[in-house]
């Protein structure tokens, strides 16, 4: 989630309820959640105590995006990823695929070389898409 620095929908678990809470900042010291109109914090422990890991968040999807193709078998996907590759700062002097394997690997993100929506995400924000971020976040 940090590194992703975007706003997402997180479920917390305790006593055997869930309550669904929109994280909306986060730092080394704890995290800040919204549940309808209330901002409370917690600190990451907690946080960690009552979250399971699953998060939800919206992405502005590159053109031609179809969920669960292969972004490089997309011409108009496959277009803009080698251009925000540039931007970002990857060497074109590969193939693409190994140019996403770089970056992927430079990022800290699993390095399959495949540019699913976590690797189109970090893109995103390394590239200054405009898109929701958390709050502190950058």
């Amino acid at each position: 989630m940090q590194q992703l620095a975007r706003p997402g929908i997180v479920t917390l678990r305790s006593d055997g309820r869930s309550v669904h809470a929109l994280l909306v900042a986060l730092a080394a010291d704890g995290a800040t959640l919204q549940v309808g109109a209330q901002r409370f914090r917690l600190a990451l422990p907690a946080l960690a105590r009552l979250w399971r890991g699953d998060y939800a968040t919206f992405w502005r999807a590159p053109p031609g995006w179809r969920d669960g193709g292969d972004a490089l078998a997309q011409a108009e996907t496959r277009d803009w990823l080698q251009e925000q590759l540039r931007e970002a700062g990857v060497p074109n002097d590969q193939p693409l695929r190994e140019q996403v394997f770089a970056f992927q690997l430079a990022q800290g993100l699993p390095a399959d070389g495949l540019a699913g929506p976590r690797t189109l995400m970090q893109l995103n924000r390394l590239t200054g898409v405009d898109e929701p971020r958390l709050e502190g976040g950058s």
